[in-house]
C-alpha cells in the first residue's frame, strides 16, 4: 500500500557549520540548543554525546537524540525537545560533548571541560574529521551545568559562525536562550517571516 512510499528526499547533506550549538545543559533535565545557518525543506539530523576515539569511530557507549524537521530556515533554532531522544543520551556536568552528524558527515562539535584531545572516557573527546575548532567546531574549558552562547543573534551567516564558535562570547547560564537568530541575507529568516504575521 501506500505505507510504503518512500520518504520524501533530504536533498544534499548538510556542510560543516550549517548547524552549530547555542547553549549547554547538564544539570537534569538536560538539553540543547542548536541553530541552523541554512534552509533545508527537510532535516534528519543525530546529537550524540559520545565521544569521537582519535583512531576514527564513535566510543559507542552514550547516547543518541534524532532531530527531523521539515522546512528549516536560517535562523531556526531547536532544542532537545524536538528531537527523539535515545537511551543513555545524558549531558555530564564534569565535561561532555555534543556531536552533530548528517548521514556520517559532522556538522559541529561541542565540548566543555577541555580540550579535544581523544575519546578516553564519557566526558572527552577528539575532535571530529572535517571540523575545525574556531571555525565549525567549539571547545570550552570549564564544567558549568550550562554554558550559553551570549552573542548578538544579528548577522550574516559567516559572521555568526565566527561568532558562535568564539568562546569570549560564551558563559555560564542560568537557562538556555532558544530564540531565533536573524540570519542577514537569508529572506527566509525568522524576522523576515516575524514580520509577515
Amino acid at each position: 500500500g501506500d505505507d510504503d512510499a518512500p520518504a520524501p528526499s533530504l536533498g544534499p547533506p548538510l556542510a560543516p557549520g550549517d548547524v552549530l550549538v547555542v547553549g549547554a545543559k547538564s544539570s537534569n533535565p538536560d538539553d540543547f540548543v542548536l541553530v541552523f545557518l541554512t534552509n533545508r525543506s527537510k532535516v534528519d539530523i543525530e546529537i550524540t554525546d559520545d565521544g569521537w576515539e582519535a583512531s576514527g569511530t564513535l566510543r559507542g557507549s552514550e547516547g543518541t537524540a534524532r532531530l527531523r524537521l521539515d522546512d528549516v530556515r536560517p535562523g531556526d533554532t531547536a532544542t532537545l525537545a524536538d528531537c527523539e531522544v535515545g537511551a543513555n543520551f545524558a549531558l555530564s556536568a564534569s565535561g561532555d560533548q555534543l556531536l552533530v552528524i548528517d548521514r556520517g558527515t559532522f556538522i559541529t562539535a561541542f565540548q566543555t571541560g577541555g580540550p579535544w584531545s581523544d575519546a578516553t572516557s564519557s566526558t572527552t573527546s577528539a575532535l571530529p574529521p572535517g571540523l575545525i575548532d574556531g571555525e565549525t567546531a567549539l571547545h570550552l574549558d570549564g564544567t558549568a551545568d550550562a554554558y550559553g552562547y551570549v552573542g548578538t543573534r544579528e548577522g550574516s551567516a559567516e559572521e555568526l559562525r565566527a561568532l558562535l564558535t568564539d568562546s569570549s562570547n560564551w558563559e555560564e547560564v542560568d537557562a538556555l536562550d532558544a530564540s531565533p537568530f536573524d540570519v542577514e541575507g537569508s529572506s527566509s529568516g525568522a524576522a523576515a517571516r516575524a514580520s509577515t504575521r
